[in-house]
């Protein structure tokens, strides 16, 4: 393991220094410009061109970030990484090196505008960031996606006046970390972390077959009553605590249903300690006496019109009332039962959810 371990260390820093080669960056700044150069002419938005057009019909649009998102997924191999979905200003803040000097820019440098829009009910992007464009490194001409009816095309200077926004600021960015294989926020206010991974699918404009799957969907279990034994890649102490999270629930719930369920059925349960004698001088049960009335709202009839029956006749009575209540006590066992049934099975799917949700974090 150890040797392993020194080899891995000793390829990491190969690799950073393979990739630190200036003759090697300015070589991918080339491939990077030029690969930007194939999309000249892709217009920027379908609905700001009429039905029938050549630009309508497009398969293809590109906006400002888009450009520069799409020929970095292009490029995924040469730079080392996936660039992630955001726009400009996550590019802004993976880019820790400014330019002060025009005379310092390279081929694919990127400059970033910063303004405020006019139409004060428009999103506020982050850091006021509204566009950027890709530096050719010959003075200020660029390529990107300027105008909302344009296409990508070349522009002598990044510097333009907009009817969208006003009080613009320009800031060049060196791709130097990019080229490295670097690509994380120096951004102390912005993270730009994704809580799950999405897969670019083959008819998205960042698809590329050469890119690799940084990804996969996945299914939601259907609610199973049998206990859930974990996922895979889950760890062994993951799974014991959510486990024991569910039986400290299940049980909690259980003794709540336990105690409203022995609340419900004292009110109806014969008692075999306390007992009362009838007319006869003999002796029955007291709750057989005291709670006829609350039998009686549970539908089940008793005859005490007739204080002449016989002995046999009370004994039947009251042995027709015991059986009836032992039904009823049956019958609410039965359902409590039902109920811890029932809730095992809620439980059991909700932290078939809840594990689901966990993985798909």
């Amino acid at each position: 393991d150890e040797i392993r371990l020194q080899q891995r260390v000793e390829l990491k820093r190969k690799k950073k220094i393979r990739r630190s080669d200036p003759g090697r960056m300015y070589r991918l700044r080339l491939k990077f410009v030029e690969q930007a150069k194939r999309y000249l002419g892709i217009p920027y938005a379908k609905k700001y061109f009429e039905p029938g057009t050549p630009e309508y019909e497009s398969k293809l649009f590109l906006d400002c970030c888009g450009l520069v998102r799409r020929v970095m997924y292009d490029l995924s191999k040469e730079f080392g990484f996936v660039i992630g979905p955001w726009n400009q200003s996550y590019m802004f803040d993976t880019l820790p090196k400014t330019i002060t000097h025009l005379s310092d820019v390279q081929p694919g440098d990127l400059v970033f505008i910063s303004a405020t829009y006019y139409n004060e009910k428009m999103k506020k992007q982050r850091h006021d960031l509204t566009h950027v464009e890709i530096m050719l490194g010959n003075e200020e001409k660029t390529i990107g996606a300027r105008w909302n009816n344009g296409k990508v095309q070349f522009f002598d200077s990044y510097k333009f006046i907009s009817k969208s926004y006003h009080s613009q600021i320009y800031t060049i960015k060196s791709i130097d970390h990019w080229l490295k294989g670097i690509c994380k926020s120096y951004c102390s206010q912005h993270s730009w972390r994704r809580r799950r991974s999405t897969k670019i699918d083959k008819k998205s404009i960042f698809y590329s077959p050469d890119q690799p799957n940084r990804g996969h969907r996945r299914h939601r279990r259907t609610h199973s009553s049998k206990p859930n034994k974990g996922t895979i890649g889950s760890s062994p102490s993951s799974i014991n605590s959510s486990n024991k999270k569910v039986h400290h629930r299940r049980k909690r719930r259980r003794r709540t249903k336990r105690s409203k369920s022995h609340k419900r059925s004292s009110s109806v349960k014969l008692s075999s300690e306390t007992t009362n004698l009838n007319s006869n001088g003999e002796q029955i049960p007291l709750s057989a006496t005291s709670d006829i009335q609350s039998v009686s709202d549970n539908d089940i009839l008793v005859d005490n019109d007739d204080d002449d029956d016989d002995d046999d006749d009370d004994d039947d009575s009251v042995e027709v009332i015991g059986n009836q209540l032992a039904e009823m006590n049956c019958q609410d066992e039965q359902q409590q039962c039902d109920d811890s049934d029932s809730l095992d099975e809620a439980l059991d799917a909700e932290h078939c959810d809840d594990d689901n949700g966990n993985n798909l974090i």
